[in-house]
């Protein structure tokens, strides 16, 4: 059974297309590239992805959270909870479908996700990816 909410370990599993964990010791023009690098990848995921798929891919992929938890914060099935995470994979490799992104939408998911990243605290950037709430 799983804690109803991630442990701060979760926050070193970085899938393929997030950045390796922060380093305290970073000279500012590293935690800028950083913060870009994180800029652009919200911003192809925003481009490419549904918001359910967005919200299953990094719950997934960047923090490993397990199915049922995505399938109970999204407020769909878990089988469908996967299929989502492999529909956005899908997309992600194709690199199609590309949309407008709102500028004020994807800082907020920025910050959430630096924010979430840095303290283990998932909670706000579940809330930004939850169309739920």
């Amino acid at each position: 059974m799983y804690r109803s909410r991630p442990t701060r370990t979760a926050e070193s599993c970085a899938g393929p297309w997030l950045p390796e964990p922060l380093d305290p010791d970073a000279t500012p023009e590293a935690v800028a590239e950083r913060h870009d690098a994180v800029e652009r990848a919200v911003r192809l995921l925003m481009q490419t992805l549904t918001p359910t798929q967005r919200a299953a891919y990094v719950l997934r992929e960047g923090f490993r959270y397990p199915y049922d938890r995505i399938a109970g914060l999204l407020g769909i099935g878990v089988a469908n909870a996967r299929q989502q995470v492999s529909r956005a994979q899908g997309r992600l490799t194709t690199n199609r479908g590309r949309q407008p992104v709102d500028a004020v939408a994807h800082r907020r998911l920025v910050q959430a996700f630096l924010a979430a990243a840095q303290s283990g605290d998932l909670a706000p950037l579940e809330t930004v990816l939850s169309p739920c709430r």
